[in-house]
């Protein structure tokens, strides 16, 4: 085949079509691990009744998902070892498909013998000395007091990737940064959805972002110096990604 295919990222209808074969798959599979027949029920897993049969069919999805996550897993790096071994790729060319928060770099390292640079990471911290600081009461209301407006440089805006909103120190809120807004000389609103409980567990899980955890607190609280005065800053730190 002549000519150069480029990659270009799914739209979010390639996306929700893709979570869904992908859900119907794993169903498919789980229903013939617990034997069941065409018709016969559960017909979905919300459809489970009883705590028998409710902890069967949970560990038996949950069995087909993880060798699928082991699956892929071993697919993308087959992948990449390939296209970085005899196709010419680069770290910049993987990191552009999965990311400077995917845990890929000991693996290559391991396997390919080469040293993955070392980087680091850039956040704007959102300190708030207590939790009326500018954050009124309800969802929007505090997403419009956290995206600023806020004094940030080109390379801040450009570099960083997460926005954290801290109180005294305890982790609040996290931001994946997707754009800004000027909203006057050097005074910029960032744009993005804020994680999930389960999407900030999985960035403190992966190291993506050094979070402490206070088990007493049952809460996430943020490394390193807090700001002496409400308002955002730029912090950076080595990646510790895994």
């Amino acid at each position: 085949m002549s000519g150069e295919m480029q990659r270009r990222p799914l739209e979010d209808a390639d996306l929700g079509e893709l979570e869904s074969r992908v859900q119907e798959l794993v169903w498919e599979f789980t229903r013939r691990s617990l034997g069941l027949g065409p018709g016969q029920a559960p017909a979905t897993v919300g459809e489970a009744d009883g705590d028998d049969q409710i902890r069967a069919v949970r560990l038996a999805r949950a069995a087909v998902c993880r060798y699928l996550e082991r699956f892929t897993g071993s697919a993308v790096l087959d992948d990449l070892f390939e296209v970085m071994l005899h196709r010419g790729a680069d770290f910049h060319d993987v990191e552009g498909v999965l990311g400077p928060d995917y845990g890929w770099s000991e693996q290559l390292h391991l396997k390919l013998g080469v040293e993955v640079p070392r980087r680091t990471h850039t956040v704007i911290v959102i300190e708030r000395g207590k939790a009326s600081d500018g954050a009124p009461d309800g969802e929007t209301d505090a997403y419009e007091a956290d995206r600023g407006p806020w004094d940030l440089d080109a390379e801040a805006r450009a570099e960083a990737r997460h926005a954290v909103v801290t109180e005294n120190g305890a982790v609040r809120r996290v931001y994946l940064l997707q754009g800004w807004e000027e909203a006057g000389p050097e005074r910029w609103h960032f744009t993005g959805p804020e994680l999930s409980r389960q999407g900030v567990q999985t960035a403190y899980l992966r190291r993506a972002l050094p979070f402490e955890r206070d088990e007493q607190r049952r809460e996430f609280r943020w490394e390193g110096p807090s700001g002496a005065v409400p308002g955002a800053r730029v912090q950076e730190f080595p990646c510790r990604c895994k």
